[in-house]
């Protein structure tokens, strides 16, 4: 997919996430749950206070990419690995 065509008129808002809460595939489209903690002060305790924040739907392409892209933010390639 080329770069260049993709605009953002409608100023997407980036959504912290601090933990996935759930996956699924249903009529071969991928979905994947996150929540974000509020860290609600609860007496004495802090409460991780998880509420829904994002909910992905793709299709196995996007899923593909996605998982491609992770291996690499997890495990950048070394400098011996890199491409000339």
């Amino acid at each position: 997919m080329p770069t260049n065509s993709i605009t953002d008129p409608n100023r997407v808002v980036p959504v912290f996430v601090n933990a996935v809460i759930g996956s699924g595939t249903l009529n071969g489209v991928h979905n994947i749950s996150f929540a974000t903690a509020l860290f609600s002060v609860k007496g004495e305790e802090i409460d991780p206070d998880l509420v829904v924040s994002c909910r992905l739907r793709m299709d196995s392409t996007c899923l593909a990419a996605l998982y491609e892209q992770i291996g690499h933010m997890l495990h950048p390639p070394t400098s011996s690995e890199k491409p000339n």
